[in-house]
């Protein structure tokens, strides 16, 4: 996993500063501006795991960016199904040491998701997303995708610092942390399917 590359390539793009406000500017767009960010986000997944790099996707795409992001939301959601029955199931428990596995449960279900987003990526077809694929990958490549989590929360944390500079912060660093957090995604599916720099083109 190479952290810096997944921070490095954005600001690699001569046009970084207009594709970052943009993804920015549409996490104030409700529902509309999410599901393209979804799509653009798949775009880069996309990139990522088949070589098409350095630069990040042009935002070029609205239809297809809001037809990825619905089907990205399908693909999500159905996978964290499962973990919205345990976590209520852990609710009404209410034990501490069963909320403590639920969460931890959960956090590494997160990996799945992204796994079977990353299928999603790979041939835009929902269908490859809907198997024992992506859980048997993180099974089998735990290393890759507990840094990808890891890295996730401190990118998290760092995106916040963006307060310090008010809304237009915010809107930098949420963007810049979720260009990183996926290109690290790409590097986890690339690693566990030891992809080679060419791939399938998504239809999107």
């Amino acid at each position: 996993m190479d952290i810096g590359r997944s921070i490095s390539f954005i600001f690699a793009d001569r046009s970084w500063v207009s594709k970052v406000l943009i993804c920015g500017l549409l996490f104030f767009v409700p529902i509309i501006g999410w599901l393209l960010i979804g799509g653009y986000l798949l775009r880069l997944l996309h990139n990522v795991i088949t070589g098409t790099e350095p630069a990040l996707p042009e935002w070029n795409n609205w239809g297809g960016d809001i037809a990825g992001g619905l089907k990205a939301f399908v693909v999500g959601f159905v996978w964290a199904i499962p973990i919205f029955i345990i976590q209520a199931i852990g609710k009404a428990i209410d034990v501490s040491l069963l909320t403590f596995l639920i969460t931890v449960l959960s956090w590494i279900w997160g990996a799945v998701s992204v796994s079977a987003l990353s299928d999603l990526a790979v041939s835009g077809n929902m269908a490859d997303a809907f198997n024992l694929r992506p859980f048997n990958r993180v099974l089998s490549n735990l290393g890759p995708y507990i840094i990808y989590l890891l890295m996730a929360i401190v990118l998290g944390i760092l995106a916040m610092f963006g307060l310090i500079l008010l809304v237009i912060g915010v809107v930098f660093t949420i963007a810049i942390a979720g260009f990183a957090q996926t290109h690290l995604a790409g590097q986890a599916y690339r690693i566990s399917e030891n992809k080679s720099a060419t791939g399938a083109v998504a239809r999107f």
